[in-house]
């Protein structure tokens, strides 16, 4: 029996807290047309970072789709932006497209 291409893999991006109803929504969307949805809360345990694994996937995936609100995200120790600006910058150095949803408009960076 021959196989089938495998699916689409979408890495979904932008702050999960904030966002997670509307990140898990895009989800069952994606779901329902065959794609793959690929969050960073499914995460396996992994030896790398949350924030390496994050910009592999961003990279490694078909295409990305960035869910986004007031909030601006963490920003980890020794970083200067927020994980979901590093996946945003990532999926944009490789797709040369994001998809964006934005919830609801400004960013509140944290002091």
């Amino acid at each position: 029996m021959a196989r089938g291409k495998p699916p689409l893999r979408a890495f979904i991006t932008g702050t999960q807290k904030e966002q997670l109803k509307a990140r898990q929504r895009v989800a069952a969307v994606l779901s329902g047309l065959g794609i793959e949805p690929v969050l960073a809360e499914d995460a396996p345990s992994a030896a790398e970072s949350p924030e390496t694994w994050c910009l592999m996937q961003a990279a490694e995936c078909d295409l990305a789709v960035g869910v986004y609100g007031n909030r601006y995200g963490v920003i980890p120790p020794g970083m200067q932006v927020s994980v979901s600006e590093l996946e945003f910058n990532r999926a944009r150095e490789i797709h040369r497209r994001l998809e964006a949803v934005e919830r609801e408009t400004g960013f509140a960076k944290p002091e």
